[in-house]
């Protein structure tokens, strides 16, 4: 096809994203050149007619974290359901202007961050740039962005609530980092349940870093080798709670009866009979499906100059028991 309009293969494939910097004629070339050959005619025709592509960038910092995975997957289900494909995008901030560079190239029609932090620097030129943008999971400080959440401040209520229910007084706490909206949120419920119950969090038994194994494993040691190590555990997601887990198993420890330990999340691995993790439920695919609808609609609403206040959606989480979390003292 570039040989018979004439172009390279380069720009063929920007002419047919919509890419501004392309001429109109030589996209005409290009477009006639595809039709001719029978090239997606279908796309073709849709793009020049509507100027979008109908594929959906999706934002993705951690790979490693097996929730994101999953929430890819229902992401890419729910878009293809929608008529929209999904192009997936890692973020760190040295490629903040690579996700720019796209949209003003026209090769994705919107953004779904997945695992933004609370103070993201890309937002400002995301609004002034129009992108239509979607924050699912986390939420930054910024009213104007649509967002689809689960209630962490509930869900960490709920589960500061349990352990002291449980009659735990040495309750530590494992969050994940401070820069995020899931962790602060989460941590947020939980203290102020410990508070309000008389249970007070010991500033010993508090503890943070990333939504990593490894976070939980460091803490998991540090907490059992204090003096008085605590009797129970509320780790910021599952992931460090398996960490804690592992330190506990390490150290001899039996779970729940000497250390209950309690995450976030409900991810797959997590209910497994193996493992049985008692944990604080995300109905991921709701948010997800939601996700897809409130950025497609976003785009369809931006195509016909509306200008719409922001969405904020929050969905309820649930407390799933299982096996690691019990009574305090438990034979």
């Amino acid at each position: 096809m570039a040989r018979r309009a004439g172009v390279s293969q380069s720009t063929v494939s920007r002419a047919l994203s919509g890419d501004p910097n392309v001429s109109e004629l030589t996209r005409e070339r290009v477009i006639a050149a595809a039709q001719a050959l029978e090239y997606a005619p279908d796309i073709v025709a849709r793009s020049l007619i509507t100027r979008r592509t109908n594929r959906i960038g999706v934002v993705i910092s951690n790979i490693i974290n097996p929730f994101y995975p999953l929430l890819v997957e229902r992401l890419d289900s729910d878009l293809q359901d929608l008529g929209h494909s999904m192009v997936l995008f890692k973020h760190e901030q040295s490629n903040e202007r690579e996700l720019l560079d796209h949209f003003a190239g026209r090769s994705v029609d919107g953004l779904i961050f997945t695992s933004a932090e609370l103070h993201l620097p890309l937002a400002a030129e995301l609004h002034g740039a129009g992108v239509p943008v979607v924050f699912l999971n986390r939420y930054i400080d910024d009213e104007r962005f649509d967002r689809v959440v689960s209630d962490n401040v509930a869900g960490g209520r709920r589960a500061g609530e349990l352990l002291v229910e449980l009659g735990h007084e040495r309750i530590a706490l494992v969050s994940g980092p401070a820069e995020t909206s899931t962790a602060r949120d989460r941590d947020r419920g939980f203290l102020a349940a410990l508070s309000e119950l008389g249970r007070p969090l010991d500033r010993s038994l508090r503890m943070a870093g990333p939504y990593t194994h490894g976070t939980g494993l460091d803490a998991g040691r540090a907490l059992l080798a204090l003096e008085r190590p605590p009797s129970a555990v509320f780790c910021g997601n599952d992931v460090i709670a398996l960490g804690v887990w592992d330190a506990a198993i390490s150290a001899g420890m039996r779970i729940p009866e000497q250390l209950s330990v309690l995450g976030f999340d409900d991810i797959d691995i997590a209910s497994w009979e193996a493992i049985a993790l008692t944990t604080i439920r995300q109905p991921l695919a709701a948010m997800a499906r939601a996700a897809a609808r409130m950025l497609v609609e976003r785009i369809d609403a931006a195509g016909q100059g509306a200008d719409e206040e922001a969405r904020h959606r929050v969905f309820p989480t649930e407390l799933v028991m299982r096996r690691t979390v019990g009574p305090r003292g438990a034979p």
